[in-house]
């Protein structure tokens, strides 16, 4: 993949963002199906391949751990912070466990905010 085109960076983000959002495998990249669903789009766009993608999610994740740090840091003192654990099996027995961070943004308006702090 070129990293040097501005227009297929922001193609490759917004790529990084549904895959999140949206909790899609990174072998999605690899299906001929999404590749050729992208090369009718845009023949010129490069998909990128699993590993780019993969370092693509690292470095958003770090991105919003950092973000959630500093929103955390910026709370009034007296704020309450709620933490949620929750802890479930597949039903092949594989064990998740998944904490949430619950507590109320002032800025720019107060609105409850819910964040996942772990997800094991």
């Amino acid at each position: 993949m070129k990293k040097d085109s501005t227009e297929d960076l922001a193609i490759t983000r917004s790529l990084v963002k549904m895959i999140a959002e949206n909790y899609k495998s990174l072998s999605l990249v690899e299906s001929e199906s999404f590749r050729q669903f992208i090369h009718e789009l845009n023949p010129r766009c490069p998909v990128p391949g699993r590993r780019f993608v993969r370092q693509q999610l690292l470095s958003l994740a770090e991105g919003k751990k950092a973000a959630l740090k500093k929103s955390l840091l910026l709370l009034p003192k007296d704020t309450t912070v709620c933490l949620t654990m929750d802890l479930w099996s597949s039903r092949k027995l594989i064990a998740f466990l998944g904490m949430t961070v619950h507590f109320v943004a002032l800025e720019p308006e107060a609105k409850l905010e819910s964040q996942l702090l772990a997800f094991k």
